[in-house]
């Protein structure tokens, strides 16, 4: 009865989660500008960023993208080939996907004194932008591809590698849409991203 009752809800599950076809990849060129602000909000000038897409080739590597320097303003700005993988994700009920296009961009800068590559996924999702970000140090090869560490019982993170290290309130940084236009064309015409890149000040725990 059991085996049954589980070949059913198998079906349906799988009629549920089989129903949305992930839409195809789609290529064109993208206008990304943005700002870099202190927490409080204040534009930090002068400040170099080095920014990878997760269509170019190694993009977790040291040596991938372009490097944008901050205006007095703190704004910056690049246009660069890119691709938006097709996907289907959850929203709010787990058993229903949702076909998205998924941009991925990272930016590197410092945390604690070490590069730290803030990776954020787009998921151009209907009408909207959900948006997910992680922060990766390198590994002994130079790749970004070292989370840091986690303590959920804390609500804290580390450095990897020090367990036992300095605890912080954050990650470092966030990345924020400010303003975007998707393209209409399916063949993959310009994109427009403006993102605000908020450096944090964060509280250390011993």
């Amino acid at each position: 009865m059991w085996r049954k009752g589980g070949l059913v809800l198998a079906a349906l599950m799988g009629g549920i989660l089989g129903g949305c076809t992930a839409p195809a990849d789609q290529s064109g060129v993208l206008n990304l500008s943005g700002q870099l602000v202190t927490g409080q909000g204040a534009p930090i000038a002068g400040e170099s960023i080095r920014i990878v897409f997760g269509s170019d080739a190694d993009p977790r590597g040291a040596a991938s993208g372009q490097t944008v320097t901050t205006d007095d303003e703190g704004r910056f700005a690049l246009t660069a080939e890119v691709t938006r993988k097709g996907r289907t994700i959850p929203l709010d009920n787990w058993l229903v996907r949702h076909p998205s296009l998924l941009l991925e961009i990272g930016f590197e800068m410092e945390l604690r004194g070490r590069p730290a590559l803030y990776w954020v996924e787009f998921d151009y999702v209907a009408s909207n932008i959900l948006r997910g970000i992680g922060a990766y140090l390198p590994d002994d090869a130079g790749n970004f591809v070292t989370p840091l560490t986690f303590h959920d019982r804390e609500h804290a993170w580390s450095m990897p590698g020090d367990p036992s290290g300095m605890r912080m309130t954050g990650i470092g940084a966030d990345v924020m849409v400010e303003d975007w236009e998707d393209s209409e064309d399916p063949e993959g015409g310009p994109l427009m991203l403006d993102v605000i890149v908020m450096r944090h000040v964060f509280e250390v725990r011993e």
